[in-house]
């Protein structure tokens, strides 16, 4: 049987959308099936300032089609990726961790893109908390500095450990 790979995640500007297309391709090369799940807001607001206000107020937003993407059951492996807004996770990303279901016993992967690595900890904490809340075992977890989501030498170096994790 072939193993499932569930990648999750909300990219706003493209960086966390680049590294999560950049694992699926390298997993896809090994044979191993992923099957992407990307968030997207009913409605979503271009302005910086009131998507880091709504992320530092731990909201949440209502998505698209979340009845088809709620499960994660059928999975082997989840990686959940999203950016840090207001050193936490994006109201997308808490929206559906708070609905999903079927986290409970898989091993999953923690990823965030952030403008810079320092102040970006406690959102990884955060992100870390809320999966193992789920009942998620995390045997995996980074942050990446966004502007360097398009170097796939950057990439392969800094997720190495999370293919062997998969493998």
């Amino acid at each position: 049987m072939r193993m499932k790979v569930a990648i999750v995640y909300y990219s706003f500007s493209g960086n966390t959308q680049n590294v999560c297309e950049f694992i699926m391709n390298k997993l896809n090369k090994e044979g191993i099936a992923t099957s992407p799940i990307v968030l997207k807001p009913k409605r979503e607001t271009r302005s910086f300032f009131n998507q880091g206000w709504l992320a530092f107020l731990r909201r949440e937003v209502e998505l698209l089609n979340i009845e088809n993407i709620k499960t994660l059951s059928e999975y082997d492996f989840v990686i959940v990726a999203s950016p840090v807004w207001a050193f936490t996770i994006t109201p997308a990303m808490r929206s559906y961790l708070n609905k999903a279901q079927g986290l409970k016993g898989k091993k999953c992967a923690v990823l965030l893109t952030a403008g810079g690595i320092k102040g970006a900890g406690r959102a990884l904490e955060e992100f870390v908390s809320l999966i193992k809340g789920m009942e998620g075992e995390v045997v995996f977890k980074k942050v990446l500095v966004g502007k360097q989501t398009k170097d796939k030498e950057y990439l392969e170096e800094e997720l190495k450990y999370l293919f062997e994790a998969v493998y």
